[in-house]
């Protein structure tokens, strides 16, 4: 970090505000990532198989060097990024700069993200789930997601002045959306991509406008120009002693997932939001991902409850004497509803 010599955890949680702008842009960066990770099965005579196709981009996306500036829509919002992505080594590097909008970067070393909010004065350092920030990270083998989605190529077309080959994702009921992803003939990575709920609505869209394919990425493409050094450090990763008792194992658990999900993660963690420690869920079918955060309501606190909603993420939380349950997903509002309904506390 420019600026800055060691990183400074904040002996305070941070505001409510500065947690659902932080919770929002993850959610957006995991999104985008996140939006990366397609995947496919059937065939298209006239050009090569999807899953041939996809596995193809799974590793371009690991191993590539580029950079290049994609816009990101969501209803009638519309954001510009600037990424820079290193691949050749044994840690995939990366970064995120917004060009539009309130100016926040986003720097990721392998599995350590560190969002950095000049306007807030604020940077935050955690550790991310291997397959929020991974690209093309798959959780199960491609044959096995024909249960719940049709894969298809339907054609192609150009976007960023590159010819790609159009992927179709349709979901097989209505726990999970669609997709569509423009992949490049050339070099294997997604160009565009669209989120559709199960009418093909469309709920948000990726594409980029610029790619430069690099042979290295200098170490200064990585870092960032902003002076955070009288910056207030919030820290996710490893954090003093918890102030109160972790939920004992099994005194929670969701009573419905939808088919097909798995759990890939459960952890407890400390979190910069709340001194309460928290017991982290993650669920995916293989392309979609759900989490689950289950606290202990800290006492003077006030809980947080209700819905909201950016592009295709849908977030619930309810309270449960004093537990709070959060369910944070990539899936339709009523499947992360009745996710969150079905989670029962038994301790």
């Amino acid at each position: 970090m420019a600026g800055s010599s060691a990183t400074k955890p904040s002996a305070e949680p941070m505001t409510l505000r500065q947690f659902r702008q932080y919770r929002g842009w993850q959610a957006w960066t995991g999104l985008f990532i996140g939006w990366l990770v397609l995947t496919g099965a059937a065939a298209n005579e006239a050009g090569p198989s999807a899953i041939a196709l996809l596995e193809g981009m799974s590793r371009a996306n690991r191993s590539m060097n580029y950079r290049g500036v994609f816009v990101y829509q969501r209803g009638s919002q519309i954001d510009a990024m600037r990424i820079v992505h290193r691949g050749d080594g044994d840690i995939e590097f990366e970064r995120l700069i917004s060009l539009t909008g309130a100016a926040r970067e986003v720097i990721r070393e392998g599995d350590q993200v560190t969002c950095v909010f000049p306007d807030e004065k604020s940077v935050i350092v955690e550790r991310s789930a291997k397959q929020q920030f991974r690209m093309l990270s798959f959780s199960q083998p491609l044959s096995e997601l024909e249960t719940h989605y049709r894969f298809s190529i339907r054609g192609d077309e150009r976007v960023a002045g590159r010819a790609t080959w159009i992927t179709t994702i349709e979901p097989r009921d209505g726990n999970r959306y669609g997709y569509q992803a423009s992949i490049d003939k050339e070099t294997n990575l997604p160009l565009r991509s669209m989120v559709l709920d199960r009418d093909g609505n469309l709920l948000e869209q990726t594409q980029f406008t610029e790619l430069e394919v690099l042979d290295s990425v200098p170490e200064n493409l990585l870092k960032t120009e902003i002076n955070s050094e009288n910056y207030t450090w919030y820290t996710n990763t490893k954090q003093a002693k918890a102030k109160a008792e972790f939920l004992a194992p099994g005194s929670w658990q969701p009573g419905w997932i939808p088919p097909g999900f798995k759990m890939l993660e459960n952890r407890h963690q400390m979190m910069t939001a709340t001194p309460m420690p928290v017991n982290h869920s993650v669920y995916s079918d293989g392309l979609s991902v759900v989490s689950i955060f289950v606290e202990r309501v800290a006492e003077g606190k006030q809980a947080m409850k209700g819905v909201s909603s950016m592009g295709a993420v849908n977030a619930i939380s309810r309270v449960v004497d004093d537990i709070q349950v959060t369910v944070v997903g990539e899936v339709p509002l009523a499947t992360a509803q009745q996710i969150a309904d079905s989670v029962t506390i038994s301790e």
